[in-house]
């Protein structure tokens, strides 16, 4: 029997993210209306100026969190898997001598880095297959390269 072995699994970082972000979007709207109203009902340059401002802002607002919704939803939990000399990665397979490259970042805001992030496996053939949510992605990114350097070792000897 072939083992068995979960690699990555993906972040819930990436999805309460997205929550925050529409549970914010009506508190904006709300102030961008309120405070800023009257200058949103004059007409003039500056006005128009602040009104597409605001009018981008909102959509950028509703759109990346929905993005980042739709992602994480269609994201399986077990991101990576390895069975054997076979890797699924994203829900391809593919065999671990097939990677040319691995590539990784995690996130970060002001400062701060965090453990999750996003990783991308270029493979021989030129494929390229990216996750954004990926727990403990350092971690991934080594025990990966531990695969390839397994796989190096068992075709020397």
């Amino acid at each position: 029997m072939e083992e068995y072995e979960v690699i990555a699994v993906k972040a819930k970082s990436y999805l309460v993210q997205g929550i925050i972000l529409v549970a914010l979007l009506p508190f904006l709207c709300w102030f961008l209306f309120f405070e800023y109203g009257e200058a949103l009902t004059d007409s003039g340059f500056l006005p128009l100026i602040i009104k597409i401002l605001c009018f981008a802002l909102i959509v950028i607002l509703v759109v990346v969190p929905i993005y980042t919704i739709i992602n994480y939803v269609r994201t399986p939990y077990n991101v990576i898997t390895r069975q054997g000399d076979e890797l699924t990665f994203m829900n391809k397979r593919f065999k671990i001598a097939d990677i040319a490259d691995i590539n990784y970042h995690r996130a970060h805001a002001r400062g701060i880095y965090y453990r999750t992030g996003r990783l991308k496996i270029i493979l021989k053939d030129g494929t390229i297959i990216k996750c954004n949510c990926v727990k403990e992605v350092e971690q991934v990114h080594s025990r990966l390269f531990a695969l390839i350097r397994e796989g190096d070792k068992r075709e020397e000897v």
